[in-house]
């Protein structure tokens, strides 16, 4: 008698299986780190605005009205009007004292993720408060901004959990 190679079906579903439990989970972990690159770099223009606005007011003793007046190159295929700046995946905003807050901020969020980072700015010109913010509605936003460091969760009452970084 030959004895004939190859895999029962038995042995293929078990493999199948095993497959399956690996990617279900790793596809959230792939998820996180694509949102955390997405986020990091919304982070770094936060910080590069934040640093302007502070040369900014340094050599003025005041804020800007708009963001053209600050002394800062943007990314290469960026769209910047009066306060916003587009780029890819994210979106800037520089808020003037009084809107939405008392405190002039600047704003960068990943709106796909609903995930932001808020500095909002001091008058002394000297100090600012880093906020991770995200959607009520995204628990992997929300957990994002607790991985970061985030502490002190408050709901803003504009559908956003702010957390102090």
């Amino acid at each position: 008698m030959s004895k004939k190679k190859g895999f029962t079906l038995i042995e293929m579903l078990v493999v199948v299986l095993i497959i399956g439990i690996i990617a279900a989970i790793a596809f959230p972990q792939y998820q996180k780190a694509v949102l955390k690159s997405r986020f990091a770099l919304a982070q770094i223009t936060a910080r590069n605005m934040y640093d302007a606005l502070q040369s900014y007011y340094m050599a003025n003793g005041k804020y800007p009205a708009e963001l053209n007046e600050l002394d800062i190159s943007f990314p290469g295929g960026s769209y910047v009007n009066d306060d916003t700046l587009s780029f890819k995946k994210y979106t800037c905003t520089y808020f003037p004292i009084g809107a939405p807050s008392v405190l002039p901020s600047v704003y960068c969020t990943v709106p796909v993720y609903g995930i932001g980072i808020r500095y909002a700015l001091r008058e002394d010109g000297k100090s600012y408060v880093k906020y991770c913010t995200a959607l009520n509605s995204s628990q992997i936003a929300q957990n994002l901004c607790l991985d970061l460091g985030g502490k002190n969760p408050f709901d803003s009452g504009t559908g956003l959990i702010h957390y102090k970084l």
